[in-house]
């Protein structure tokens, strides 16, 4: 491993890694958690994005989602960006956690709500992945009304049927700003709130 990311990251990984000189062995070190990956822009305090904490590995600033990595004989623990995550983690395995936490989220909502109306926000996201902009809004609501901790970016929104893109073009802007985390990359710039 050559480069300046090689560099920075040598920096972070050797000192609390066993191997000293290897990266490719320090980083063999190094593992993915189970543990939920960590939205900062839904802290409290409503941190702006020059407020996001670096990755811990390469050293990138303001990353959004923090995910851990840790030394299986060391123990230290390192939070990491989503770029970063791939190289312990691949996409689908991330995609698999995503998609644990809704369900998750969603079975905790449940024994708050009631079997009926939360198995069927579970059978809707199972078949689909995704909720429409008004499940969404509710399911969101209903978390935070239940004090039930989630990472918004976790949640998927459809829009591409013309149903789901008037009831997009139908909410409000406080609507709009409690499932904007939701929102892919593209859907922002498709709806032109980049």
């Amino acid at each position: 491993m050559t480069g300046s990311w090689a560099l920075r990251v040598a920096k972070n990984v050797f000192p609390r890694s066993v191997e000293q000189e290897n990266l490719r062995k320090a980083l063999k070190e190094w593992r993915a958690t189970a543990e939920s990956p960590v939205d900062f822009s839904q802290t409290d305090d409503g941190a702006e994005v020059e407020n996001y904490p670096p990755c811990d590995l390469c050293d990138y600033p303001h990353i959004k989602t923090g995910y851990l990595i840790r030394n299986v004989y060391t123990g230290h623990t390192l939070t990491i960006g989503s770029e970063c995550i791939l190289k312990f983690q691949p996409e689908f395995e991330v995609k698999k956690a995503n998609y644990e936490h809704v369900i998750d989220c969603l079975n905790k909502l449940k024994t708050k709500i009631g079997d009926e109306e939360g198995a069927s926000f579970i059978n809707y996201y199972v078949k689909n992945e995704a909720f429409t902009p008004k499940q969404l809004i509710l399911v969101l609501r209903m978390l935070k009304r239940y004090n039930i901790p989630y990472t918004a970016f976790c949640f998927k929104l459809k829009i591409r049927r013309n149903r789901e893109k008037l009831q997009f073009e139908r909410l409000t802007d406080d609507e709009i700003s409690l499932i904007s985390k939701c929102l892919s990359p593209s859907q922002k710039k498709k709806l032109d709130l980049m």
